[in-house]
């Protein structure tokens, strides 16, 4: 890390400036003071523009941890329940619901893949499907869950 060196005065005038905290008269007026006048009246006229930066920081860094906090919490409250089921299928009901609730998703699925007939070659390779945001009706309208064949197989390949 290098250590941190005072900017200039012409440097501290054109960021009091920019920042529009310094007019041009004003830093005509600070142009006329020597040099350690300069830069100690512009460090005090940047102290509240840095302090106002470090808060705007600090803020977003706390929202970053609290939005975080509560994915965290999500996945422990996710986790909690698939452990408390008994039955695989209502454990992976669970699995699909706490994954589409944690993404915000409308809609959710997940497959259950028996390897041992992917490597056969059978078409048929998924043992279970699961959805979650899709009512009875939406899914007779669908037709039957996917088998593996198709674009879904390929992907499994």
């Amino acid at each position: 890390m290098q250590p941190r060196t005072t900017p200039s005065p012409a440097v501290l005038r054109r960021r009091l400036t920019g920042l529009g905290v310094l007019g041009p008269l004003a830093g005509l007026a600070l142009a006329a003071l020597p040099r350690a006048s300069r830069l100690r009246r512009l460090t005090a006229l940047l102290a509240p523009a840095a302090a106002a930066t470090a808060l705007v920081a600090s803020t977003r860094l706390r929202r970053t941890l609290e939005r975080r906090d509560a994915e965290r919490r999500a996945l422990q409250q996710a986790a909690d329940e698939i452990l408390g089921e008994l039955s695989l299928d209502a454990a992976l009901q669970t699995v699909v619901d706490q994954a589409r609730q944690l993404l915000d998703a409308r809609y959710g699925a997940l497959s259950v893949v028996d390897v041992e007939r992917l490597d056969a070659g059978a078409g048929d390779a998924i043992r279970t499907f699961v959805t979650s945001g899709i009512d009875r009706a939406h899914a007779d309208r669908i037709g039957a869950p996917p088998s593996g064949r198709g674009v879904l197989g390929v992907g499994l390949r």
